[in-house]
């Protein structure tokens, strides 16, 4: 069984047996979009339902949607507290309703910090 791995750059992609053509957008491995959901597809293990469009920042949320919320996202050296550091943060803002629908995204950070320690291999997989 062969691995496919979409960030090698040196992968060429196989050719299509549909004869469709892919979107001009490539990752660094040189395949287009299209190219990689339709690796993915055909290793039978995926099913791509539909392609999340990023949200645009509003300065104005709807008034239908009262409710805020944050979704935080870290990266650490590992998982000790005492010794470990946080080394990225992501945090997206947002507005919802009672019903837990999604309204408009109001808010969106990103930071990254250089750990003062090598990260070790088992925090990198």
């Amino acid at each position: 069984m062969r691995q496919f791995d979409l960030f090698v750059a040196d992968e060429a992609a196989p050719a299509k047996s549909d004869g469709s053509s892919a979107k001009k957008r490539h990752s660094p491995s040189g395949l287009s979009e299209d190219d990689m959901v339709w690796q993915l597809q055909e290793t039978g293990r995926y099913r791509i339902l539909k392609k999340l469009e990023p949200r645009s920042v509003t300065t104005a949320a709807r008034p239908g949607f009262p409710l805020k919320g944050v979704i935080l996202d870290t990266e650490t050296t590992g998982l000790n507290h005492r010794k470990d550091e946080i080394i990225e943060i992501g945090a997206i803002a947002f507005t919802f309703d009672d019903a837990g629908a999604i309204g408009d995204v109001i808010g969106v950070y990103g930071g990254l910090q250089q750990p003062s320690i090598p990260i070790p291999t088992r925090s990198r997989a």
